[in-house]
């Protein structure tokens, strides 16, 4: 399954886990880990971020 995660401004990360719950939460504890303005998941990853927020918008 393909995952996108953000933060209500930004996409964290948007890829491919393996449908197992101890990698969603050593994935989670990492975003949580993460310093705060830290880089996102790239320019790509933002782009769907935009676009499936624009959807629940509509």
């Amino acid at each position: 399954p393909t995952l996108l995660i953000a933060d209500g401004e930004r996409a964290l990360f948007l890829g491919p886990l393996l449908p197992q719950a101890p990698v969603l939460t050593r994935l989670l504890t990492s975003l949580q880990a993460a310093a705060p303005g830290s880089a996102g998941a790239g320019g790509e990853a933002q782009s769907v971020f935009e676009r499936v927020r624009a959807a629940r918008r509509a």
